[in-house]
């Protein structure tokens, strides 16, 4: 009987090996979508009605006060604009940097890794904030004109970028956080006032240059800048740039997979 060839063995382990990390992925999401939500009919209702709350709350304390959109759409689109590619960007970091807390049980199994739990809590998170802001938009849209974006590529890649930069900075947080517990404090404190340097309420030309500069460290805000640019073609953010987006992505994902490599090693002890 003659052997299997190595090429074809090498080709089964790999398709094997990808069939194994599927099916990781699948039952950790079902499990953390049943952990979140809960049981019931509404259960992920529930969640993107926090979502909507939010928003809701800043669109009508912009009204309250008279606020303009910068952009040639509506107050609650151009809000949406800041708070999509934010909310995105937040809640998946801030999942991803949680994902080992309630999980590490399951490492023990054999297949589950850490960054399994990132990419479920990446993929929850970006489930949800989509369906949350469709929905807005497709509400809003039934009482104001649907403007035409500007380039929907880079709105499309807004979206994706800043998923990409929440996953990338969650997994090296969870790693630092689970390496180093006596930081989760100082990396909670830092996480605080993101809402209110992102560019989420404003635009980078709605505030004085100097501040906007200050602010552009931060690599959410270029998301926001970047989408705005995608919508509208009057906008020119002053402080965007691309490159320094890919960098951050680029970067966290290159240092959050070698932390990850170290942390499998090490985790049990």
């Amino acid at each position: 009987m003659s052997a299997i060839p190595e090429q074809v063995r090498r080709r089964g382990g790999f398709l094997d090996g990808l069939m194994g990390v599927r099916r990781v992925f699948i039952a950790n999401f079902l499990r953390e979508a049943r952990s979140r939500l809960g049981e019931g009919r509404f259960a992920y209702l529930r969640l993107i009605v926090t979502h909507l709350a939010l928003i809701g709350i800043f669109y009508f304390m912009r009204r309250a006060i008279g606020a303009h959109s910068v952009l040639p759409v509506d107050l609650l689109t151009s809000l949406l604009v800041g708070f999509f590619p934010f909310l995105l960007c937040r809640t998946t970091m801030s999942g991803a940097s949680n994902g080992l807390d309630s999980n590490r049980a399951l490492l023990y199994y054999p297949g589950v890794r850490p960054l399994d739990f990132v990419f479920s809590f990446a993929a929850l998170e970006g489930v949800t904030i989509v369906a949350t802001c469709t929905i807005i938009l497709a509400v809003n849209y039934q009482f104001n004109p649907v403007p035409q974006l500007h380039d929907p590529l880079e709105t499309l890649m807004s979206l994706v970028a800043a998923w990409l930069l929440g996953g990338g900075v969650g997994l090296v947080l969870m790693c630092v956080q689970t390496l180093r517990p006596n930081l989760r404090v100082l990396i909670q404190v830092m996480n605080r006032p993101l809402l209110f340097t992102s560019g989420v309420m404003y635009a980078a030309s709605e505030i004085p240059l100097p501040l906007a500069q200050l602010l552009s460290w931060n690599p959410i805000f270029h998301t926001t800048e970047m989408m705005r640019e995608g919508v509208a073609a009057s906008y020119r953010s002053p402080i965007y740039d691309p490159m320094y987006l890919l960098y951050w992505i680029m970067g966290s994902w290159a240092v959050g997979l070698a932390m990850e490599r170290y942390l499998r090693r090490n985790i049990r002890s």
